[in-house]
């Protein structure tokens, strides 16, 4: 069977009328998540992590046991 060639949708069609009302929300639930993490230090706005450092018992280093 030859490969099928399908195009790449470059950019989103949308309808003004047809955009959903939980979709708008769920939009601003991110940017409001987003803009806390930024506010917490956490990400910068491009949404890389700013911290990296993990607790103590997780440090590659760390002598833990795991119970089993």
């Amino acid at each position: 069977m030859p490969p099928v060639d399908t195009p790449t949708l470059r950019v989103p069609k949308v309808d003004p009328h047809l955009i959903d009302p939980h979709l708008q929300a769920a939009g601003e639930r991110v940017r409001e998540a987003a803009a806390e993490l930024e506010r917490l230090g956490i990400a910068n706005p491009d949404g890389t992590r700013i911290r990296k450092d993990l607790p103590k018992d997780m440090q590659p280093d760390a002598d833990r046991d795991l119970g089993g």
